[in-house]
Parts: C-alpha cells; sequence; structure tokens
C-alpha cells in the first residue's frame, strides 16, 4: 500500500506459551488457552482477545516461529542461503522465504495475497525463558474487544 513500517521487539517461546513485545507500544501473548493483543496508543488503548490459535492478525503461530515451515509447505526455489517456500495449507501469507546464515535461520519474510510483505530478522537466541510472564494486564486498557466465539 505504499507505507512502511518498522517495529522492533522480543519474543518469547515456551511451549504453547509466548510473549512478543514490540517496543513497549503492543504486546501479543498467549496463556496457552487465550492469545491477547494489547495495543497503546496516545489517544488510545485496546486489547483483544482471541481463541488459542485462531488470532487472525496473526501471520503465523508465534509458537512455531522457528519449524512452523516443517508442514503444510512446499520448497519452490533456493537462491543461496534463502529458501523460497509456498503454503499448502490454510494460511494468511502466500509465500514464504527462509533465510539462513548457515547454521541458523537469520530472517524470515512471509508475503501476503495482496504483495504486502512482513520480515522477522532474528537474533540473540537464548534458552532461557525463567521470569517471563505470560501473562497480560487488562486494566492497561481502556477498550476490550473480545473475539473468543466458538473456542474449543
Amino acid at each position: 500500500m505504499g507505507f512502511s513500517n518498522t517495529q522492533e521487539g522480543q519474543l518469547v517461546v515456551q511451549g504453547d506459551k509466548y510473549r512478543l513485545n514490540y517496543e513497549n507500544e503492543e504486546l501479543w501473548v498467549s496463556d496457552g488457552k487465550t492469545e491477547y493483543i494489547g495495543t497503546k496508543e496516545e489517544d488510545h488503548s485496546q486489547i483483544l482477545y482471541f481463541c488459542a490459535g485462531q488470532n487472525e492478525e496473526a501471520m503465523l503461530d508465534f509458537t512455531q516461529f522457528l519449524t512452523f515451515y516443517g508442514k503444510d509447505h512446499k520448497l519452490v526455489g533456493k537462491q543461496g542461503n534463502t529458501f523460497q517456500l509456498e503454503s499448502t495449507g490454510e494460511t494468511i501469507y502466500v509465500e514464504a522465504f527462509i533465510e539462513t546464515d548457515g547454521k541458523s535461520i537469520s530472517q524470515i519474510k512471509l508475503v501476503d495475497d495482496m504483495n504486502g510483505t512482513y520480515t522477522f530478522k532474528l537474533a540473540g537466541f537464548s534458552t532461557n525463558t525463567s521470569g517471563t510472564d505470560f501473562t497480560i494486564n487488562e486494566n492497561d486498557y481502556r477498550e476490550k474487544i473480545d473475539e473468543r466465539r466458538g473456542c474449543n
């Protein structure tokens, strides 16, 4: 659509839980049962609630961030250390590009059906998740939007 939005954040994954914090303005959290997106802007703040695994705002399941391409994808090309994949399942994106540094994933780029691109650059891996809080303080947000209809 002719604009660019760059955000830095930190993703912590532990089993079926995740916490993704974008520059203290946007917080994505899953406690394994409910997914939350909290946004704080100058003029308003809101929190959205989703059934686990049914967050329509997410490009992919963050609990499977480094393994999502292992199923329901086919390899359509490789150039250098970049692998081009197409989804064979239901996804928001139509193409995925996985770049490696030779040992591990360094970048994931997803392209949606309107040619929007979402690039995730990866750095600073750690296996220590102790002390991570997989909850969200609902009192920090004025508007609450509940999208949890028919959760399984």
